[in-house]
């Protein structure tokens, strides 16, 4: 996904390059789904789906699909925001992923000897909206409430 006039470093963790905003294209079905690392003013943070899904979605021919992932989505024909939004009466969910943000900027603690992360309390369902929080943390270091 290009991001216009993005003045900051994005590091994208999926295998394919992002195209969709909503958070069940990332939902990769583990409960945390690493999306990218942005990066700037020297902090580091991480943007991860997080949640477990699952939505009933019945196709035009009346079949049930039971989709839990990404990988279910596109089997389904789900493969765009549009297809989404087209279907949507066709759909309910019993769970939804969500985005959310960790600053991962001095993430290892020697005490534990593992990797830490500092949860921001954002959470969005729209990949742009949780960037825009994401890039006011860097910029004035603040949580938004």
């Amino acid at each position: 996904m290009k991001i216009p006039n993005f003045k900051y470093d994005i590091e994208w963790l999926q295998d394919t390059l992002p195209n969709q905003i909503s958070d069940m294209f990332y939902c990769e079905g583990y409960g945390h789904s690493p999306v990218c690392h942005i990066t700037g003013k020297g902090k580091k943070v991480l943007i991860s789906c997080d949640g477990e899904m699952k939505l009933r979605y019945n196709d035009k021919t009346g079949k049930e699909h039971i989709i839990t992932d990404l990988w279910d989505l596109m089997e389904a024909g789900i493969k765009t925001d549009d297809d989404y939004n087209n279907n949507i009466m066709r759909m309910e969910w019993d769970y939804n992923p969500w985005f959310t943000a960790y600053d991962v900027t001095h993430n290892y603690d020697p005490t534990l000897g593992e990797d830490t992360y500092d949860h921001l309390d954002f959470v969005e369902g729209n990949l742009l909206d949780i960037i825009d929080q994401v890039v006011k943390y860097i910029e004035t270091g603040e949580v938004n409430d």
